[in-house]
C-alpha cells in the first residue's frame, strides 16, 4: 500500500490521482491470444476516453481529426481530483460507517444481492456511464440477462440516443456512414452545424474543419464559443440564431423553398432506385404546404426580430446552394438536437438530403452528402448496439422471438431469458417510478444521483427503504459513500485496457500505462467474476440452488462453468493477472454477431474492407481501424447494383423511408426556456480551457479554475422586461414539475430571445450545496420514438427575490 502514496478518508484507502499508480513495465498478457507474439503488436496507443476523437499521444500524428486529441493530454494532469480514487471495496456497517473489504468478499456480497433481487419478487436495474468499454457492455448482457435483468440503461439515453437511432427509422440500421476525414476534406463541401459547439466538445474535429476555410453555417440558439469563433473568422452571417426547438421547421422551410424554386434539384432517380415512393410523396405533399414558406416560418423561428432578415437571406441562399448538383452537404448535429425534439429534427434534415440524392456515396465511393455522427463519449456507438431495455445486443427486439434468437447465439435454451421477458421495460428516466417491490440498482459510474432528469425525484427514489444500490467506480462521490450498500472500485482508465467505438465505427484500443491495485479489476472482469461467484454460492448452498432452479439447470449442464469459470475451476475463460482474456471475449462477441448458421449476421459485426470478420490479431496490429464499410462501401447509391444500399439489422434489404412528423412534434417553443450546455459564456481563455478539460468528466474535473458561483445568463431583453440586474437572485421553477433552484443572473448579449442559460458543469457552489442543474430538468415530455427527454426545452418561470440586504 505504501507504493500508492495513499491517504485515508473515513478509514478507507484513497489515492489522490491515478497518475500516482506504478507504471506498467510490459503489456498486459490478458490482451493477447494465448500464443501471440506481443512484441510484434501495436501496444503504445493510449486512446482518449472522452469524445473518442483522439487516439494518440504523439503530437506528430495530428494529421486528422482522429489523432492527437488535446483532451487526452488534459485528462492526464497530475492534479488533485475532487474525489479520490478508492483502492478497495467498501460497505456500510451497522453504524452507518464505511469499512473496507476484500475484492472476493465484495464479489460475494454483490452476488448475494443480485440473487436476492431476481424477478418476480424483486428487480435489478442497471445504469452505466459512457466510459464503459465494448467488452463490458456485452458482458452486461451475457451475465445480467441470465439473472433476469431486463432494464440496462446508459447516460447515452439523455444525449446521443436519438442522434444515432433516427437512422433505424429511415434506413433500418442505426449506424454512421461517413468518416471524419471524408467529411472534412473534399471539394464543394457545405457544412450545416446544428447547435454543435465543436470548439468545446470536439476540438480536433472543429480545428480540422476550420483549417479548410469552410463554406459553413452554424444554427444556434445563443452565442456559444463556436459561434464566436465562426463569426470572427467567417463572418456574422454564418451563424443563424433560431428559437429553441425550431430546427424541424427550419428543415421544412428549406425543403419548401427548394420544392418551390428549384424543383429540378429533386433526385427522382434516388426515389426510383432506393426509396419508398409512397413515403416520398407524402413528405413532398407535407413540405409543399404554404405554411412552410420562408416568409411564414422565419418570423416564427428567428430568436429575435433583429435576426429575421439575416435568417431569411440565409434560407434562400442555402436552398440555392443545396440545389446545386455540385454541392456536397454535410450535416453535423449536436447532442442538443436530440435533447430538444428526439429523432424528429434528425429525420427531417435527413429527408431533405435524401430527396436531393445527397444521402450516401456515389458508385465510385465519393461522398454525395449526409450526416456526420459525432458522439459525446468514446464508446456510445457500442452502447447503441448493445444496451437497451427494448432490444438485445445487435438491436434484436426484446420479444419472445428475439429472446430465442439471442439465446441461440450463445448456445442457450430458448426459454433462458423468460424471467427478463416477464419484466416491464424501463428506460433510465423510468427508474424513478415508484414500485411496490424491492429494487437493486447497479451503477457503473458516479454522480448518477445528479445525472438523471428531475434529480430531486430520482434521489427520493434512491433513498426509498425498498431500494438498495451498488456503485462500481474508482471515484465514488459523497452521495455514494453515504448511501451505497456496496462500493466496488474498478481500474481507472489509465490502468485499464479498453476497446471503444467512435462515431465513424472506428475501433480504438487503449492500453494501460499503470498497474492496477491488487483489490481492483476492470468492469468486464468484475462482471464475469460475479457470475463465477454466483456459481460458487449455488454449489455451496443447496437451498439457494433450489430457490433458483433455472440457474441450477445451467450449472448441471456445465454451461455456466464452461462459459465463465477460469481453467483452474474447470472452465474455459482464462484469467491472467486476475483479468479475463480479451482475445477470448472478442471471439465470443463475434460469434454472437455472426449467429450459429452464419445466415443471421447482425449489422454491427466488425468487418474489414474485404468484407471479412476483423480478427483480434488484426485489431491488435493496427490499434485503430474503421469497420463496416463506413465511408467506403456503405450506402453506395449505385443504380446498377441489384442490391439496395439500405438494410435491416439482420441484413434484409429495404428502401429509404421518408419520415413524416406529427403536428405537435414541430411546434416551436413558447414562453421562457432554460437552455443548458457546456458553454461558460466567459471571455476568459482559462474558462474555455476548463470547459474543454471538463467535457464528459464531471467526476474527475480538475479543481483548478473551476467556477465559484452558479450564474444564469439571461438575454438582455428578458432582463429588461423582468427588471433584473447583474447578480440579482431569482427562483427558477420548472413549469411541469414545479421543482425550483435559486441562482444569480447575469444579463448577457450572448443569450437571445426569451431564454436563460445554465452550464451543465457543477460549480463550487453546487458542490457545497449538494445540488444539480437537473433539479430543473424534467423526466417528462419525451420523444415518442426513442423515449429521450426534451431537456433542452425546459420551460421555466423566473421570480426575482428580494435583496438579502
Amino acid at each position: 500500500m505504501d507504493n500508492f502514496q495513499t491517504f485515508f478518508t473515513e478509514n478507507l484507502p484513497v489515492l489522490a490521482h491515478p497518475e500516482l499508480l506504478p507504471l506498467r513495465q510490459s503489456p498486459p498478457p490478458w490482451a493477447f491470444p494465448e500464443h501471440a507474439q506481443q512484441n510484434a503488436l501495436s501496444t503504445g496507443q493510449q486512446a482518449c476516453h472522452y469524445c473518442g476523437l483522439g487516439d494518440s499521444l504523439q503530437a506528430d500524428l495530428r494529421v486528422s481529426p482522429t489523432q492527437g486529441c488535446e483532451k487526452l493530454q488534459m485528462s492526464r494532469k497530475q492534479s488533485i481530483l475532487p474525489f479520490g480514487m478508492h483502492l478497495q471495496p467498501s460497505i456500510l456497517d451497522i453504524t452507518g460507517q464505511r469499512v473496507s473489504l476484500s475484492y472476493s468478499a465484495a464479489l460475494e456480497r454483490l452476488a448475494l444481492l443480485l440473487l436476492d433481487h431476481r424477478p418476480a419478487q424483486a428487480q435489478t436495474l442497471i445504469y452505466t456511464s459512457g466510459q464503459v468499454d465494448y467488452f463490458a457492455l456485452f458482458a452486461m448482457h451475457e451475465v445480467f440477462r441470465l439473472l433476469g435483468v431486463r432494464s440496462i440503461a446508459s447516460n447515452a439515453e439523455h444525449g446521443y440516443w436519438s442522434g444515432a437511432l433516427y437512422q433505424e427509422f429511415l434506413t433500418g440500421q442505426a449506424r454512421p456512414f461517413i468518416q471524419y476525414d471524408q467529411a472534412v476534406n473534399g471539394p464543394n463541401r457545405l457544412f450545416l452545424l446544428s447547435g454543435w459547439n465543436g470548439l468545446v466538445s470536439h476540438p480536433p474535429l472543429f480545428e480540422a474543419l476550420m483549417q479548410q476555410e469552410p463554406d459553413l453555417y452554424l444554427i444556434e440558439v445563443m452565442v456559444t464559443e463556436t459561434a464566436k469563433k465562426i463569426m470572427s473568422e467567417l463572418g456574422p452571417e454564418r451563424v443563424l440564431f433560431i428559437r429553441p426547438g425550431s430546427d424541424s421547421l427550419l428543415a421544412l422551410c428549406l425543403a419548401h423553398e427548394i420544392l418551390t424554386h428549384y424543383p429540378q434539384a429533386i433526385d427522382h432517380a434516388f426515389v426510383k432506385h432506393f426509396a419508398d415512393a409512397a413515403s416520398f410523396e407524402n413528405y413532398l405533399a407535407f413540405a409543399r404546404q404554404e405554411r412552410f414558406h420562408p416568409e411564414q416560418i422565419v418570423p416564427l423561428i428567428a430568436s429575435e426580430y433583429a435576426h429575421r432578415e439575416k435568417l431569411l437571406r440565409a434560407v434562400r441562399h442555402l436552398a440555392s446552394h443545396l440545389a446545386s448538383p455540385d454541392t456536397v452537404p454535410v450535416h453535423i448535429p449536436s447532442l442538443g438536437l436530440s435533447q430538444t425534439a428526439g429523432i424528429v429534427p434528425h429525420c427531417l434534415w435527413a429527408n431533405l438530403l435524401a430527396c436531393l440524392g445527397k444521402f450516401g456515396l456515389n458508385p465510385e465511393g465519393e461522398l454525395l452528402g449526409g450526416v456526420l455522427q459525432v458522439p459525446g463519449q468514446s464508446n456510445e456507438e457500442s452502447v447503441i448496439q448493445m444496451l437497451s431495455s427494448t432490444h438485445f445486443p445487435g438491436r434484436i427486439p426484446f420479444d419472445q422471438a428475439g429472446a430465442e434468437d439471442a439465446a441461440r447465439r450463445v448456445n442457450l435454451p430458448p426459454d433462458v431469458y423468460d424471467r427478463a421477458l416477464a419484466c416491464n421495460p424501463r428506460s433510465a428516466l423510468d427508474f424513478s417510478e415508484p414500485q411496490p417491490r424491492r429494487e437493486l440498482f447497479l451503477f457503473f459510474g458516479t454522480r448518477f444521483e445528479r445525472m438523471m432528469m428531475n434529480s430531486t425525484r430520482w434521489q427520493r427514489k434512491l433513498l426509498d427503504p425498498l431500494v438498495q444500490f451498488v456503485v462500481i467506480d474508482p471515484f465514488p462521490d459523497a452521495f455514494s459513500l453515504k448511501h451505497a450498500a456496496l462500493v466496488i472500485p474498478t481500474a481507472p482508465p489509465s490502468a485499464a485496457f479498453r476497446l471503444s467505438q467512435s462515431g465513424e465505427w472506428r475501433l480504438n484500443l487503449s492500453w494501460p500505462r499503470h498497474q492496477s491495485p491488487a483489490q481492483m479489476r476492470s468492469d468486464v472482469t468484475l462482471i464475469y467474476d460475479t457470475i463465477t461467484m454466483v456459481m460458487r454460492l449455488l454449489q455451496r448452498d443447496t437451498a439457494l440452488g433450489l430457490r433458483h432452479p433455472d440457474l441450477s439447470r445451467l450449472m448441471q449442464s456445465g454451461y455456466l462453468q464452461n462459459r465463465f469459470a477460469p481453467p483452474e475451476m474447470g472452465g474455459r475463460l482464462m484469467r491472467q493477472e486476475g483479468e479475463v482474456n480479451r482475445a477470448q471475449l472478442w471471439d465470443r462477441i463475434q460469434a454472437y454477431w455472426t449467429g450459429q448458421t452464419g445466415q443471421n449476421t447482425l449489422f454491427c459485426r466488425p468487418e474489414n474492407k474485404e468484407g471479412k470478420l476483423v480478427s483480434w490479431l488484426e485489431l491488435l496490429e493496427q490499434g485503430s481501424l474503421i469497420h463496416g464499410g463506413v465511408g467506403s462501401t456503405l450506402y453506395r447509391l449505385d443504380p446498377q447494383n441489384a442490391d439496395l444500399p439500405f438494410a435491416s439489422v439482420k441484413g434484409e434489404r429495404r428502401r429509404f423511408e421518408f419520415f413524416l412528423p406529427q403536428e405537435h412534434e414541430i411546434q416551436p417553443s413558447s414562453g421562457i426556456v432554460l437552455i443548458t450546455g457546456r458553454s461558460h459564456l466567459s471571455e476568459q481563455e482559462v474558462d474555455l480551457r476548463w470547459r474543454q478539460d471538463a467535457f464528459n468528466s464531471c467526476k474527475t474535473s480538475p479543481t483548478a479554475h473551476r467556477p465559484q458561483e452558479t450564474l444564469a445568463h439571461i438575454s438582455l431583453g428578458l432582463a429588461e422586461r423582468l427588471d433584473l440586474k447583474p447578480y440579482d437572485r431569482v427562483w427558477l421553477t420548472n413549469r411541469d414539475t414545479r421543482e425550483s433552484l435559486v441562482v444569480k443572473v447575469i444579463p448577457s448579449k450572448r443569450v437571445n430571445g426569451e431564454n436563460i442559460y445554465l452550464s451543465i458543469h457543477p460549480t463550487w457552489e453546487d458542490e457545497q450545496k449538494q445540488r444539480s442543474l437537473n433539479q430543473l430538468t424534467s423526466h417528462l415530455g419525451r420523444c415518442q420514438y426513442t423515449g429521450q427527454t426534451a431537456l433542452k426545452l425546459t420551460r421555466v418561470t423566473i421570480e426575482k427575490l428580494e435583496s438579502e440586504n
